[in-house]
């Protein structure tokens, strides 16, 4: 028993993903993982990369599912992401709901207290934003909107090296690192 994260209900806390099961199946999927870590020479690890920790009660566990289902969608569907040139162009995505996606992977992130996401750390009162917009499903509360505060970018890495097959490139994982010339936290998965 402990306290929900999300709906800050006295509950029996199931065992979270601080990244989505959906990333992590993925790239477990393909074997060994390559991982790097912030000033540290990368490190191939065949263990279970994808933290979890008591967070979140049975209930806002399906209310991230439900973020995290439609987000995996969106990005592995090549009829919502295509190409055009050199860079990639999103179709006909509902943007409240991948946005939420995506603010639910930082949130986590935030409160988690694993050693790999020490770097990422937002104030309380931003937290409590994300939390609240997150289980309410919206992206304004209380007349702060979301999207003012966060700018998300996603980037496609393209594999240009021959000797790099696109499977490996797959299995690397970056941990957070802060970026501090550009101010911004960088989270690739």
């Amino acid at each position: 028993m402990g306290m929900c994260k999300l709906c800050h209900q006295e509950s029996c806390l199931q065992e979270s993903h601080i990244l989505p099961n959906s990333i992590a199946k993925r790239i477990k999927s393909h074997g060994q993982t390559i991982v790097i870590y912030e000033n540290k020479e990368p490190a191939f690890e065949n263990s279970n990369f994808n933290y979890i920790e008591p967070m979140l009660c049975r209930k806002c566990e399906q209310i991230l599912c439900k973020y995290e289902s439609y987000g995996t969608n969106v990005t592995r569907n090549r009829k919502v992401v295509k190409r055009k040139g050199k860079e990639f162009v999103v179709f006909s995505v509902d943007f409240k709901r991948y946005y939420l996606y995506l603010i639910s992977i930082l949130w986590r992130a935030g409160i988690t207290n694993h050693a790999q996401f020490t770097i990422v750390k937002m104030g309380e009162s931003l937290l409590e934003l994300m939390r609240n917009c997150i289980f309410n499903n919206k992206l304004i509360w209380n007349r702060d909107g979301l999207e003012d505060i966060i700018s998300i970018s996603i980037v496609k890495v393209n594999n240009e090296y021959e000797h790099l097959s696109d499977d490996a490139l797959r299995k690397i994982v970056i941990t957070p690192r802060l970026d501090e010339e550009k101010k911004k936290l960088v989270i690739i998965t």
